[in-house]
């Protein structure tokens, strides 16, 4: 290796650390390099502006870091060793413990008394079976480090240490259309471009979407301290809660680039509101159960495209890869499709046979519902996925929707409510049969889901020259939100919703030059009208 491109080298690690540390709030981040062979440990620092005083206090008492070699005999009882040899995450709270006898004990602990309450974690440094080092990251207070903030740090660790290996490309062979390893890689990358960009509000959060983590931008941008951030619902942060889950459920459901990113409204903590960027980015161990999330947020200025930042090669490869993702789940489907359909014949069949009663009828109707339930979410599934095919049908929508109802009555949500109808004959409407049979099946398995037991539905219409709007009233809760947000993808007030089923009613109905909407009643409950174009007049 050339001078100029270990310098180079030194150069982009330096601005990982520092970038890293800033993500995660640290105050800063160091690379301790290992070369037992030529017994030789070397330290690089990555310390920022904010850390320079610490970074001179520390300094003055054990001697400048930077470069610095020692043997690895001196670090031998040292946390930073332990975790090089274990090749295993260990946290500490002193120095002392973190540097073992590689500096004077009694300069140690003075330092941990100057410097007061800080948090060290050390992180191994591997690429396949070798280890390079470690990273050895510090904040304030004695808090330990959370699960996404290890996480986080552990992605890092396998990028950096894949730069001193060498390896700066994706492994080879591997297809990004559908190796999970891609996406991993991808998503890792999306890490590293992020510590070498100027700094945003990044919060980790948990499962449960609670803030664990903040670094300083976010406490600048949403005027609150760290402390007051950490364990509220990041939902808090937005003008409208619901809308972060459905960023992140977009990103759950399209691991493609592994970062997603779109526009929202936000609320600080003064009250004042802003538009930012939210991009997200899914966290999860090797064994791929979720840890967490990593969120980060930049304030759009007045008039600023959505997704600044991001590079429109960048876009169109994102698109392609999410075209690809909504293929394979299409596919994947429409084989589950099959054989559910033919479970569902032979339970229909039990149904109807007289000799069967009883707790096993009830078991056998149970199932039906659920099976229907099942088949028609892989249907907005499919319907969301799908391309759009050209032509369609004269539909007689009151014969439509009469089969639609009676096929409601016989599930187990629908028993004991009441379905009316009232609707004129001979309503002809221009669209896909299959397509609206599906869009009034939503719309009455909503309404029946929500109305109490005594509750009822009622389906009318009303015809003008042009079109027809067709009325379902229930006498549920009514909307809790509006419209537009009901009718957004992955957005459900249901425990068990996917949040697509409104969507695709929307989608069938502007499909066939008409449009659906919500609205209470004035009486209680909730209308959806769906607006249809006669036939001959689309």
């Amino acid at each position: 290796m050339t001078l100029d491109s270990e310098n180079h080298l030194g150069n982009l690690l330096n601005l990982i650390l520092r970038g890293a540390a800033k993500l995660l709030g640290c105050s800063s981040a160091n690379l301790i390099l290992f070369d037992v062979q030529a017994d030789q440990i070397s330290i690089r620092v990555g310390a920022m502006a904010s850390s320079q005083a610490d970074l001179a206090q520390v300094e003055k008492l054990l001697g400048r870091l930077e470069g610095r070699v020692f043997t690895v005999a001196a670090v031998i009882d040292s946390l930073v060793y332990a975790s090089y040899r274990e090749r295993a995450i260990k946290e500490t709270s002193f120095l002392r413990e973190l540097a073992g006898n590689t500096f004077h004990p009694t300069a140690l602990g003075l330092l941990d008394s100057i410097l007061g309450a800080h948090r060290y974690v050390m992180v191994p440094v591997t690429y396949d079976l070798q280890t390079y080092g470690v990273l050895v990251f510090e904040k304030h207070g004695h808090e330990p480090f959370s699960d996404q903030q290890r996480e986080v740090l552990l992605r890092y660790a396998h990028r950096i240490g894949a730069i001193l290996h060498g390896d700066h490309s994706k492994p080879k062979g591997v297809s990004l259309k559908n190796s999970p390893e891609s996406v991993q890689e991808d998503e890792d990358l999306h890490l590293m471009r992020i510590a070498l960009s100027q700094s945003a509000a990044t919060l980790l959060l948990d499962p449960d979407l609670r803030i664990t983590s903040v670094n300083d931008a976010s406490i600048s941008l949403f005027k609150l301290e760290g402390a007051a951030l950490r364990g509220h619902h990041i939902g808090d942060l937005f003008v409208e809660p619901g809308e972060v889950q459905g960023i992140l459920n977009r990103q759950l459901l399209f691991l493609s680039s592994g970062y997603f990113e779109e526009a929202a409204l936000l609320r600080r903590n003064d009250g004042s509101t802003f538009s930012g960027n939210v991009g997200a980015l899914l966290l999860a161990d090797d064994e791929n159960r979720v840890i967490g999330y990593l969120v980060r947020i930049s304030e759009l200025s007045a008039g600023a495209a959505v997704a600044v930042g991001t590079e429109d090669v960048e876009r169109l490869i994102r698109r392609e890869r999410l075209a690809t993702m909504g293929e394979m789940a299409a596919q994947l489907a429409h084989e589950i499709r099959n054989p559910l359909v033919a479970v569902g014949a032979s339970i229909d069949s039990l149904v109807r046979d007289p000799t069967i009663g009883g707790p096993n009828r009830e078991l056998l109707e149970d199932m039906r519902g659920e099976l229907t339930r099942l088949d028609m979410l892989l249907r907005d599934y499919l319907s969301m996925a799908s391309k759009k095919s050209p032509g369609s049908d004269v539909v007689e929508l009151s014969s439509l929707i009469r089969e639609v109802s009676t096929r409601m009555a016989s599930l187990p949500a629908a028993q004991g409510r009441k379905i009316h109808l009232n609707l004129p004959e001979n309503i002809a409407v221009s669209a896909k049969r299959d397509a609206l049979y599906h869009l009034f099946f939503n719309l009455l398995l909503n309404a029946i889901e929500l109305i109490p037991k005594d509750g009822f539905v009622k389906v009318s219409a009303a015809v003008s020259k042009d079109d027809v709007q067709i009325f379902v009233d229930d006498n549920g809760p009514g909307l809790i939100c509006s419209s537009d947000q009901c009718f957004e993808p992955f957005f459900t007030t249901k425990s068990n919703g996917s949040g697509l089923g409104l969507t695709v009613c929307k989608q069938i109905a502007e499909g066939a030059g008409g449009d659906v909407f919500l609205q209470n009643r004035t009486t209680g409950g909730c209308r959806a009208t769906v607006t249809l174009p006669l036939a001959g007049d689309k």
